[in-house]
């Protein structure tokens, strides 16, 4: 399941996005036999990496810095191999890889020196050739975002439309052409964050400056809007599972941040009866939970009143553990749960450089090629979790 992505703010035409990517619901058991989306490799020493996307046989993407000038380029991370950097197109300077199927398909995004552009990366039989990235349709407009994508490989995200570039939430199928899902009614503007593996796509709908409740699509394109918790102006769904439960961020401010800045943001969880509840957090602390797993487990982020950040997962019964970082780091932030419970994410250093991460169902963390000596992810075991 994905995880898609760190904060993402993106000005549009008329308003602002400011939602974190989530991930979405993968099938229970062992991994199965799957394609796989081959890369180039690195040639030069990592200097920063952020984990976004996972799948249950612990494949993880993300994107990484080979130099401190050079722009972000997208990257897959197979289980026991070093990272592989992802081929962009020819108008492409900079990108991330935000979601990985079950079978290996790779969604994200790009940008040349205008756009924002939605691509994908199919797994091939040829292992020395490095997959073509092929740009999935737009809607016309100069900005769209692949933020999640399920097992299927279905993904979902925004694209702007009309005249006035204004965003709406979207759905790619495999062959990526795109669905306009809409907005909630008397809103035009909407997006779309997370979608489980039945087709039920999460995101959030509202006016043009986008302050709004959660939204759900069904299937069928119908939206659904989800209730505000107590105090709230308004809140994004992140991520859904297989049985409906729904994860994501809620706050009392005019619009959301994402990026534990606030005092007045919440991690919040909806039963699939649209019912809200804020996940434990502990007193004068703030939180956002990112993703949810089909066994209910959620993970997010949480900053301490003294301003420590940790990546965090909560139990179905709302039991919540912290996510160490690496070994003298000072912060942690968690993307994506997949089925075995592992996590991925980020771990930040002194100089505040990110490195994507993988927790494993114990909390123990393996860094994901940090620096020149790429840390070698483990196999994952035979059996599920």
């Amino acid at each position: 399941m994905k995880r898609v992505v760190t904060l993402v703010s993106l000005v549009v035409g008329l308003g602002a996005i400011a939602c974190a990517d989530a991930g979405t619901g993968a099938g229970v058991g062992p991994p199965q036999a799957r394609g796989r989306v081959t890369g180039s490799e690195l040639t030069g020493p990592v200097v920063g990496s952020s984990a976004l996307g996972l799948a249950d046989d612990n494949t993880v993407v993300g994107t990484a810095h080979e130099n401190d000038a050079e722009s972000p380029f997208p990257v897959v991370w197979h289980p026991g191999e070093d990272g592989e950097r992802l081929a962009l197109p020819a108008e492409g300077h900079n990108g991330l890889a935000l979601a990985v199927s079950e079978d290996g398909y790779v969604v994200g995004w790009y940008m040349d020196r205008i756009f924002m552009m939605p691509v994908h990366w199919k797994p091939g039989t040829d292992s020395a050739r490095p997959a073509a990235p092929v740009r999935m349709e737009t809607l016309g407009g100069a900005l769209h975002g692949v933020f999640g994508a399920n097992r299927e490989g279905t993904a979902v995200g925004f694209a702007n439309v009309g005249e006035y570039e204004t965003p709406h939430a979207v759905r790619w199928d495999r062959t990526g052409a795109v669905t306009d899902l809409g907005t909630l009614p008397g809103h035009d503007v909407s997006v779309a964050q997370g979608i489980n593996d039945e087709g039920v796509v999460v995101g959030q709908s509202g006016p043009t400056d986008l302050i709004g409740p959660a939204v759900r699509w069904d299937p069928d394109g119908t939206p659904t809007e989800l209730a505000l918790p107590a105090d709230a102006r308004n809140a994004c769904a992140f991520a859904v599972n297989r049985a409906g439960v729904i994860v994501g961020l809620a706050t009392a401010a005019d619009q959301l941040s994402g990026d534990l800045a606030r005092e007045d943001e919440w991690a919040v969880r909806w039963s699939p009866d649209g019912a809200a509840e804020r996940l434990s957090v502990p007193g004068g602390a703030v939180a956002t939970a990112q993703d949810i797993n089909d066994s209910g487990e959620v993970v997010g982020d949480v900053r301490h009143h003294d301003g420590t950040e940790r990546a965090v997962r909560w139990s179905p019964d709302g039991t919540r553990t912290e996510l160490s970082p690496l070994p003298g780091d000072v912060a942690s932030h968690a993307r994506a749960i997949n089925n075995r419970g592992y996590v991925a994410g980020e771990s930040t250093d002194t100089a505040g450089r990110t490195w994507a991460v993988l927790w494993h169902p114990d909390g123990s963390v393996t860094a994901l090629g940090r620096h020149s000596n790429h840390t070698v992810l483990p196999s994952p075991p035979a059996s599920g979790r």
